[in-house]
């Protein structure tokens, strides 16, 4: 088996079996090139924001702030376009999160 190194909003898993592996061919020269299909990338990933500021958090959840929603600014976007988002939602943003936390706890 093999795992792959995927972006996280790549939705395929990253884990590939040898069976469904084939050894790779060049073309013969004498037939020309392969012809090479549009990548899919583009097809299979979801659009990603990136976030400029944490603005603020909230506990949520039936037992007492089991999950916390960070509220966040977009960069690019207004204030009007700000959005409650998971922690997950900001994966990409560790800095960011590392930073407010920080933040908060001196507070």
């Amino acid at each position: 088996m093999y795992r792959l190194r995927l972006p996280d909003t790549y939705p395929m898993h990253p884990v590939i079996n040898l069976e469904h592996l084939k050894l790779y061919r060049p073309s013969n020269p004498e037939l020309g090139e392969r012809t090479i299909m549009p990548s899919t990338w583009d097809f299979l990933a979801s659009e990603e924001y990136e976030v400029e500021a944490i603005l603020g958090h909230r506990l949520t959840g039936k037992k007492s702030g089991n999950r916390r929603l960070y509220l966040v600014r977009w960069r690019g976007y207004d204030a009007t376009e700000d959005s409650w988002v998971t922690e997950y939602d900001i994966r990409n943003a560790p800095l960011l999160k590392r930073e407010y936390l920080r933040m908060i706890k001196a507070s």
